[in-house]
């Protein structure tokens, strides 16, 4: 009789304390990623400075492995982080999401493809053209980068953290790059271009999608 009701109060114990070390785990991976997305928010104004003004673009070109040439928007800033230690085989580890165990090589945080160009490419290299930090006229309002995922085909339910967001699609395109509500109380980790992070509910951003990534930068 001792022995079930020791057996019961373990019981007890563990169905008390497993969602309170699940919130924890959760809010900790949370405060990862803004903290990855301050670092590389505070890295952008530097390249900015010494690029009469403009923001890097997506990518350099047509062509290569992944269909673009390097570097991208990850490589541009790398120079400017204040540290830049890397994964193995990999770019600057601030680059990678920690929520998600499938993070693809470029990184894994989307950049808002509004501010760092992913359209509008000249016709003679395939490369975007930049948009000059002027444009932003609401910059504590526009989306820098966010967590951005896409779903892992033949893996149904599992994610793929990516380095772009298309801001193009619709908020829940099935298959393009976008933010999902993958932190507690339904949101996503996010920098703005004024510098500030914060967990962005995703129902506001369904709702505000325009103000969010901003219009059109073509």
């Amino acid at each position: 009789m001792e022995l079930l009701t020791v057996v019961a109060i373990l019981i007890l114990l563990a169905a008390v304390g497993l969602p309170a070390i699940v919130r924890m785990r959760d809010n900790g991976l949370k405060a990862a990623d803004l903290s990855n997305l301050r670092q590389i928010a505070a890295a952008v104004p530097l390249y900015v400075g010494e690029n009469n003004g403009y923001y890097p673009t997506m990518h350099s070109g047509t062509g290569g492995p992944n269909g673009w040439k390097e570097p991208y928007w990850t490589d541009q800033i790398t120079p400017y982080l204040a540290r830049s230690d890397s994964k193995p085989g990999g770019r600057a580890s601030v680059f990678y999401s920690p929520k998600f165990r499938d993070n693809h090589n470029i990184g894994g945080y989307g950049a808002n493809s509004f501010v760092i160009n992913l359209h509008n490419t000249d016709p003679t290299t395939g490369k975007p053209r930049a948009i000059s930090a002027a444009r932003i006229d609401q910059p504590s309002k526009r989306l820098l980068a966010a967590n951005s995922c896409i779903p892992i085909p033949g893996k149904p339910g599992e994610l793929r953290a990516v380095f772009y967001m298309n801001a193009l699609t619709d908020p829940e395109h099935p298959t393009q790059p976008r933010p999902h509500p993958m932190h507690p109380g339904g949101t996503f980790a996010a920098v703005f271009c004024d510098g500030h992070a914060e967990a962005v509910p995703y129902d506001f951003y369904k709702e505000n999608k325009e103000l969010l990534v901003g219009p059109k930068p073509f």
